[in-house]
């Protein structure tokens, strides 16, 4: 039986023009995004710009789309460091750990005013790229009596601005000296300087910054679309013979500095490792090291983050080490799914083994990373890992049957996996259980075709094929 014509279509003219958009919105924002070594920035910046461009390259056949792939990819490799000195390059970040960065500071031998410098003795928040402390000495010299200027001595120039855009770079102007006033406009430190200094006095700051550890989420949000480009490459003669030799170097680097990295026993840089559980199951726990006294599970969407490039690495190599991870996980993910009038739902978190102790589950899963839940469980039915049909018809009714308003004219899904919660329009790997249902991208669609979202819009068109096959 031939989809319901009701379910609407893209006209050729919209479908241009959310292609322009989303072309538009990707070549505005260029390689910014995936300009940084910070694994936080990367997953929820460049990581949907990635899954964004690969699913644009599903929907059009343009490989343009694998070009501009492949260049951000490259980008963003270049930011790779052994930051913890383990032997695996990874991406890394301190914004997600509550540990301190400490200061010391002191006046440079020699000052002959009455000057004199503070520090916090130590720093505990998140911070974003742009303002965080940095291993560097830093050197407060005073022009005049009135004037002063920041130097960055490892980098041999003024310091930079604090909240400063990854496109523009900026120096610290000459300061005007207001003595006990806080100084906070330098990227990574804060001071105050009281009394006099003289012309020629200076002041020495050392930061040490908060300890960066590696995140199983974070690589998982960025790998996850580079395996879809090794397999949509290896998959096909044409595309082989122009990306094969990127594709198998992208391969390469997600066995060795990625997969094995994680299965690996944790260092101090890398606090997650894989457990496995009785009745076959398995997920990555946060071991206690550094700011975490003790072990404790991650969420369903950390690990399946990960997850779910640990399947394409199945279906690209056919390597059973990736297959045995891949079904344990998923039989965690589906041993942790509820059912309520035919339907699942699930914790966004919840204790699965002794050392959780006793806590209750935390809140139910809210719709932006159900979103990241579900691509996990449909990409595990896809390649055959322990998901099967019954368990797609129960995802498609939570979102028919539980989380969509039931109207077309003005839909609206909400923002929990069991209604309420207010509503959401992170619809992503959701528009994918329009292959069971193709009202689903009908209501995504209807929600999101004015979005500005490259990821959502890319999915959407996608997604589309599934209104019109057969049902």
């Amino acid at each position: 039986m031939a989809a319901n014509k009701s379910l609407g279509r893209i006209s050729e003219q919209e479908r241009r023009e959310i292609i322009m958009r989303v072309e538009n919105t990707i070549k505005e924002i260029g390689l910014r995004e995936a300009q940084t070594g910070d694994s936080g920035d990367l997953a929820w910046g460049e990581g949907h710009i990635l899954y964004a461009m690969i699913n644009m390259f599903y929907a059009t056949g343009d490989s343009r789309w694998l070009d501009t792939f492949k260049e951000h990819v490259d980008t963003a490799l270049c930011f790779l460091t052994d930051h913890d000195g383990d032997g695996y390059l990874s991406w890394h970040t301190n914004y997600y750990t509550p540990e301190p960065a400490r200061y010391e500071a002191f006046p440079a031998p020699g000052n002959i005013g009455t000057g004199r410098i503070e520090v916090p003795e130590e720093v505990v928040e998140k911070e974003p790229w742009n303002t965080r402390t940095v291993n560097h000495r830093f050197r407060v010299i005073f022009l005049t009596r009135r004037t002063f200027i920041v130097v960055d001595e490892d980098m041999k120039m003024p310091a930079f601005l604090s909240h400063h855009p990854p496109w523009g770079l900026r120096w610290l102007p000459i300061q005007r000296y207001e003595p006990g006033k806080l100084v906070s406009q330098v990227r990574g430190i804060r001071f105050t300087v009281t009394g006099q200094p003289e012309p020629g006095d200076s002041f020495i700051i050392v930061p040490q910054k908060a300890p960066e550890y590696d995140s199983v989420v974070h690589d998982g949000m960025m790998t996850m679309p580079i395996a879809r480009f090794i397999e949509t490459v290896l998959s096909d003669e044409e595309l082989d013979s122009r990306y094969g030799e990127t594709a198998r170097a992208y391969l390469k680097f997600l066995e060795r500095h990625f997969f094995e990295k994680w299965m690996s026993e944790p260092t101090d840089g890398k606090p997650a490792r894989w457990v496995e559980l009785p009745g076959g199951r398995g997920l990555f726990v946060w071991e206690p090291i550094g700011f975490r006294k003790e072990r404790v599970s991650l969420p369903m969407n950390q690990y399946t983050a990960f997850g779910r490039t640990i399947i394409k690495l199945w279906q690209i190599t056919k390597d059973e080490r990736y297959l045995d991870v891949a079904t344990k996980m998923a039989r965690m993910v589906k041993s942790l799914l509820r059912v309520k009038d035919d339907a699942y739902w699930w914790y966004y978190a919840e204790p699965v083994a002794d050392w959780d102790g006793r806590k209750k589950p935390s809140f139910v899963e809210h719709t932006h990373y159900a979103d990241m839940d579900v691509g996990f469980m449909i990409d595990a039915y896809e390649a055959g890992v322990v998901f099967d049909r019954e368990d797609m018809r129960r995802l498609t009714n939570t979102f028919i049957n539980v989380m969509w308003n039931g109207s077309l004219e003005n839909p609206k899904v909400a923002g929990g996996v069991l209604g309420g919660a207010g509503y959401s329009t992170a619809l992503c790997d959701f528009v994918r259980l329009a292959q069971f249902n193709p009202k689903v991208w009908t209501i995504c669609y209807k929600i999101n075709r004015e979005s500005k979202d490259v990821k959502r819009l890319a999915l959407i068109l996608a997604c589309e094929r599934y209104v019109h096959q057969p049902s």
